[in-house]
C-alpha cells in the first residue's frame, strides 16, 4: 500500500507553499494541519487558504494550540475547548462541516518540552469533554468533533495523563499523532516505522498519524512532514473525519 502523506505549517497555505510542500514531500499533500486558538485570532485565513485547500482536494487538519495552558486544571481545558471550536466552525462553516459528515478530530498541540508542558489529566477530561458538548452544540447535534492529541513520542508524562484521565472518566481519545523526526536532509521515510515511532506508554488508541520530519525550511518558511497510519481501518477513521473547506 502506498504510503499517505501531508504537511503541517504555522504558516498560511499559499500557492507557494503549496508547491513548496510538494517538493518537500514528493508527491501532493492529502491533508494540511493548520492551528485553531479562539475567534478571530487570524492563523487560519479561509478567504485564502480555503480554495487552494479545495481545489487541490487537501483535507484541512485542526490543530488546537494552546501549549502553554495544556498542564492546568480541567476548567482552564474546558474553556480552551469551547474556543477551539467556535475558532474551528467559525472558520469552516457550520453547514459546510455538517454536510461533510457527522465527527470530526481534533488534535490537541502537546509539545512535551521545557517551554511547553506534558499534558495534565485534569486538562485533558476538561478540554475533550468541552469539546464535544460544544460541537454539538454549536452545531444543533449535526456533527461532533472527537479529542485527539498530538505529542511528541517520548513524552511518556502526556501518554500516561490521557490514560489517567480516561480511567477517571473523561471522553476516550480518539487517536495519537506522534513526533519522531529524521533529519531534514535525510530521504524521506518509505514507511510507517512502528517501532521507531511508537510511544512506550501503552495506548488504549491508534497512531493516526507520524510526524517524522520537523521544522524543515525549503525557504523562509518552514514545514513539519506527516506520514498516515497505513494500516486500513486507521488511515480510513482519520480521513472520513477531516474537512475539506
Amino acid at each position: 500500500m502506498s504510503v499517505i502523506t501531508g504537511v503541517d505549517t504555522l504558516d498560511s497555505v499559499t500557492k507557494k507553499l503549496l508547491t513548496q510542500g510538494q517538493q518537500l514531500l514528493g508527491a501532493k499533500p492529502r491533508f494540511w494541519g493548520r492551528y485553531f486558538k479562539k475567534p478571530g485570532d487570524g492563523v487560519y485565513k479561509p478567504k485564502s487558504e480555503a480554495p487552494l485547500l479545495r481545489d487541490n482536494a487537501i483535507a484541512l487538519l485542526p490543530i488546537a494550540r494552546q501549549t502553554k495552558n495544556v498542564a492546568g486544571d480541567a476548567k482552564l481545558g474546558a474553556k480552551d475547548a469551547k474556543a477551539n471550536v467556535e475558532a474551528f466552525i467559525g472558520a469552516v462553516g457550520a453547514d459546510h462541516l455538517a454536510g461533510q459528515g457527522k465527527e470530526f478530530l481534533m488534535f490537541l498541540d502537546v509539545e512535551g518540552t521545557e517551554e511547553n508542558p506534558s499534558l495534565s489529566p485534569d486538562y485533558y477530561k476538561g478540554w475533550a469533554g468541552a469539546l464535544v458538548a460544544e460541537s454539538r452544540k454549536s452545531s444543533g447535534d449535526r456533527f461532533t468533533i472527537l479529542p485527539a492529541v498530538y505529542g511528541r513520542t517520548k513524552d511518556d508524562d502526556t501518554w500516561t495523563a490521557i490514560a489517567n484521565a480516561v480511567a477517571n472518566g473523561a471522553e476516550p481519545c480518539n487517536g495519537a499523532w506522534v513526533a519522531r523526526g529524521h533529519l531534514c536532509a535525510a530521504p524521506n521515510p518509505a514507511t510507517f516505522e512502528t517501532a521507531f515511532l511508537t510511544p512506550d506508554v501503552p495506548l488504549a488508541f491508534p497512531v493516526l498519524i507520524w510526524q517524522f520530519k520537523l521544522d524543515c525550511p525549503p525557504d523562509k518558511q518552514t514545514f513539519d512532514l506527516d506520514m498516515l497510519n497505513p494500516e486500513a481501518k486507521a488511515s480510513k477513521f482519520l480521513l472520513d473525519r477531516l474537512a475539506t473547506p
